[in-house]
């Protein structure tokens, strides 16, 4: 693109309830995290599945709620943490807008429970609710023109991106005085 080298990566978080699975269950099935990538690819505008990583469920110590059903079966919500990498600024604001429109949830919950029951080995799992907010927002610069190959310009970029967030809070404060 005319951008070359500049990436923006949004920093996700989603509370999801599904049946029958917590967060670790979340995290060893791979499954799980391919219907998740899916649904977030196909809600997002401009983003494919491939543009979406790190995905990773932690526990959400706030929220456990007992399902309605007789059963009493403890229904956790969980936090799943993901990335999502855009091209431009203006694919950044497409997201943000799309994450703030009321029926977000709603139709990413449909999403999931389509991509879930599209893999039979997920069918016993119902997604109960999900809320997802964009978190934080980082830019990364590649250094492509002094990297010759993409795994030097990979770990360069993962550098670049930590020394960034420090720069830009450092920036950031300094603005504020």
């Amino acid at each position: 693109g005319s951008h070359e080298g500049i990436t923006y990566i949004l920093f996700m978080q989603s509370v999801l309830t599904l049946k029958g699975v917590t967060w670790n269950v979340f995290n060893e099935n791979k499954q799980i995290q391919a219907a998740f990538i899916a649904a977030v690819s196909k809600m997002l505008p401009s983003i494919e599945a491939n543009d979406v990583f790190g995905v990773r469920a932690i526990q959400n110590n706030n929220r456990r709620r007992l399902s309605s059903s007789n059963q009493r079966r403890l229904e956790e919500s969980f936090i799943v943490k993901y990335n999502v990498k855009a091209e431009s600024l203006e694919i950044v604001g497409q997201v943000q807008a799309k994450m703030d429109e009321s029926t977000i949830n709603d139709e990413f919950v449909q999403l999931l429970k389509t991509q879930m029951n599209e893999e039979l080995s997920l069918a016993s799992f119902n997604v109960v609710s999900a809320s997802s907010v964009v978190v934080s927002l980082l830019l990364s610069l590649a250094l492509l023109r002094r990297c010759c190959c993409a795994a030097a310009a990979a770990a360069a970029a993962a550098v670049v991106v930590v020394l960034l967030s420090l720069s830009l809070l450092l920036l950031l404060s300094s603005f504020a005085v």
